[in-house]
C-alpha cells in the first residue's frame, strides 16, 4: 500500500495521508499550478478528482487530454462543488473504491468560494489520523481578495498542510510548517498552534469516543545549563530536545514548544500507559545522548515528563494541561530524570 506521495515542484515527499491548501491569485494561475499536479498523479497511478467550476474542468480537461488518454479512468472532473458533508461521506466511499480498482491513491482537488462553517479537517479528522489511508486532498481558495486576517482564518481551517505556490522553487512544503504555528528557536509548533489544534483534537476524541494523551516534557536543571556552558548552548539544547522529541513521535501526533524549556507531546489515538512507555524511551535517549560532543559535562543532561489523558483525567485543554503540569511537579520533587503519570 502506498504511504507516501511526491508532490509538485520539487518532488517532494510527504506522508499520506495529505490534507492541504493552495492559495491563488487568478484563475490563469489555478489552471496553470493545479493541472501539473493532477497529471502527476495521473502518471503515477492515482485517481485525480477536480471539483470546480464548468469552464475551470472543461479547460484542465483539455490540457491534461493526452494523459486521459493513456490512462482513461484516472481523471474525473465535476462542474460543481457538493455540499461538504455530501462531499466528506462520497470520500470515505471511494477512497476504499479506488483501491479495489487497482489505483495507488486518491488526489482530490476541491474548489472554495468562501471558507466553510465547519472546516474540512475536522470532517476528514477520521481520514487523516488514519495512515492506511492513500488520500491526498488539497482546497483551493481565491486569495486574490483576501486580507491579511482573513489568510490567517482560512490558514486556521487547514492545519495539516499548507502548500503556497506549488510550482515555483521558494514552494513551501511540510506538516503544517508555516511560520505563524511555529516556534521561531526550535522549529517545532509554537503555544497557539498547540491550544488551536489540541481542542480540536479533543473534539474529536470526545464525538468518536477515542484516547488522547499529553506529555509534558521539562529539561532538569536548564538554568544550571545555562549558567554553566552560556545562553548560545542552552538555544542548541532546546533546538536538540525538540528535534529528538519529533523524531521519536509518530506522523499523527506533534510536539510544541510549551514555554521556556517545556515541551508538549499531544499523542491522540494514544492510552496514558503507552504515553508512559513512549516517554520513559525518550527520557532514557535524553539521557544517553551528548548534547555536548568535544566538551567535558559536569554532570549528563536530563528531562522529566508529565502524563495526562482523555477522557480519565478531563475532558477540556486547560483541565489536561493542569494534570499534566501536576505531574511533571511530582517528577521534580523526586529529583528529576523521570515520568509521572497523573493520579498513579
Amino acid at each position: 500500500m502506498k504511504k507516501f506521495v511526491r508532490f509538485g515542484y520539487h518532488n517532494i515527499e510527504l506522508e499520506l495521508p495529505v490534507h492541504g491548501l493552495y492559495l491563488f491569485r487568478n484563475r490563469g494561475e489555478l489552471i496553470s499550478n493545479v493541472s501539473p499536479l493532477i497529471r502527476e498523479g495521473i502518471n503515477d497511478g492515482e485517481k485525480c478528482y477536480f471539483f470546480g467550476t464548468k469552464k475551470l474542468g472543461e479547460e484542465i480537461s483539455k490540457r491534461l487530454s493526452d494523459a486521459t488518454k493513456k490512462s482513461p479512468n484516472s481523471l474525473t472532473v465535476a462542474k460543481k462543488v457538493p455540499a461538504t458533508e455530501r462531499l466528506v461521506s462520497w470520500l470515505k466511499t471511494e477512497v476504499r473504491k479506488v483501491m479495489v480498482e487497482g489505483f495507488r491513491a486518491l488526489r482530490v482537488f476541491v474548489l472554495i468560494k468562501k471558507p466553510v462553517e465547519e472546516p474540512y479537517e475536522m470532517l476528514l479528522d477520521d481520514f487523516l489520523s488514519d495512515p492506511r489511508i492513500p488520500l491526498v486532498f488539497i482546497c483551493l481558495y481565491p486569495a486574490k481578495k483576501l486580507n491579511s486576517l482573513e489568510v490567517m482564518d482560512v490558514l486556521k481551517l487547514h492545519p495539516f498542510v499548507f502548500v503556497e505556490h506549488l510550482l515555483q522553487p521558494n514552494t513551501f512544503y511540510s506538516r503544517i510548517r508555516h511560520s505563524i504555528w511555529l516556534d521561531s528557536l526550535t522549529g517545532v509548533f509554537n503555544r497557539r498552534y498547540l491550544n488551536n489544534q489540541l481542542s480540536r483534537e479533543l473534539k474529536r476524541c470526545s464525538r468518536y469516543r477515542r484516547h488522547l494523551s499529553l506529555i509534558m516534557v521539562d529539561i532538569d536543571k536548564f538554568k544550571k545549563f545555562n549558567d554553566t556552558y552560556g545562553h548560545l548552548k542552552g538555544d542548541e539544547l532546546l533546538k536538540a530536545i525538540s528535534k529528538l522529541l519529533e523524531e521519536n513521535t509518530r506522523g499523527v501526533d506533534f510536539v510544541a514548544r510549551y514555554g521556556g524549556d517545556e515541551f508538549l507531546l499531544v499523542l491522540p489515538e494514544t492510552k496514558k500507559k503507552d504515553a508512559k512507555i513512549l516517554a520513559d524511551r525518550i527520557r532514557t535517549m535524553v539521557y544517553q545522548y551528548d548534547f555536548l560532543p568535544g566538551t567535558p559535562a559536569i554532570e549528563e543532561t536530563t528531562i522529566s515528563a508529565g502524563i495526562s489523558g482523555f477522557p480519565d483525567d478531563g475532558g477540556d485543554v486547560e483541565t489536561l494541561l493542569n494534570c499534566a503540569d501536576v505531574a511533571l511537579y511530582r517528577c521534580k520533587e523526586l529529583g528529576g530524570n523521570r515520568v509521572e503519570s497523573y493520579g498513579s
